[in-house]
């Protein structure tokens, strides 16, 4: 196993995330194709966690270190499935949220 300091950061500035590897899945409940509609900023963060690996609690930790541990709004609108097929945000909707670093 390669040590930690060995590898290279993820987060590079002016990340191009249409460079980033993909696989196109259209299931009834998810649909990656939502993607193509999302425009990253260079600030925000995307969760990325295999299918049924506890993505809910990994977008609580992420969320309760952006916020000191304080309490949060309801984490669909914070932290939105942009996959889903059953509540997927519109585009704008997730354009319209607010940065992270903020």
């Amino acid at each position: 196993m390669m040590p930690l300091s060995a590898t290279k950061p993820f987060r590079r500035a002016n990340m191009d995330a249409a460079a980033l590897p993909r696989q196109t899945v259209q299931e009834p409940l998810r649909d990656s194709t939502h993607w193509n509609h999302v425009k990253p900023r260079t600030d925000d963060i995307i969760i990325a966690t295999c299918y049924k690996a506890g993505t809910t609690l990994t977008q609580q930790i992420v969320n309760l270190l952006l916020n000191g541990g304080k309490d949060f709004a309801a984490m669909r609108t914070l932290s939105p499935w942009v996959e889903s097929t059953l509540h997927a945000p519109p585009a704008e909707a997730i354009e319209a949220l607010p940065s992270p670093a903020s």
